[in-house]
């Protein structure tokens, strides 16, 4: 049973190694690894969801954000008052422009505009506008 296992494992061993080019030296997997593994791999952000309020912020605004790019992710904010389903999500305080112009501007908290918009509209929104599509 061990040698079959045994066996088993140095056959696998080697089937990752080729799929992974064979020791490539560029350090990035082969296109036989990119075929192999096609299957296992997630699928798009939000798949079925593309024009969503939620994809536009997964696409835009976090991917900026995981870049370190303060400045695309202002620049991708700016869009968001325009995406408020209703005009009053744009009043007040706590509204969705007020708190957009504070994170937009030179010396803006963007982690706190990010927080305090997600506390007081996420779940509402979710609830009813999900899968909304987004005006162009």
């Amino acid at each position: 049973m061990k040698k079959i296992l045994l066996g088993s494992s140095a056959l696998l061993l080697c089937a990752t190694f080729w799929l992974v080019g064979g020791g490539d030296r560029g350090g990035a997997p082969s296109a036989r690894a990119a075929a192999a593994f096609a299957d296992e791999r997630p699928a798009p952000l939000d798949a079925g969801k593309e024009g969503t309020l939620e994809n536009y912020m997964k696409t835009k605004v976090k991917a900026a954000m995981g870049a370190g790019d303060i400045a695309k992710v202002k620049e991708a904010l700016k869009k968001v008052p325009g995406f408020a389903p209703e005009p009053a999500w744009n009043e007040g305080a706590t509204g969705w422009k007020a708190i957009v112009d504070a994170a937009t501007t030179a010396d803006g908290n963007v982690g706190k505009a990010c927080k305090t918009c997600h506390e007081n509209w996420q779940k509402k929104y979710k609830a009813t506008y999900a899968d909304r599509i987004l005006p162009k």
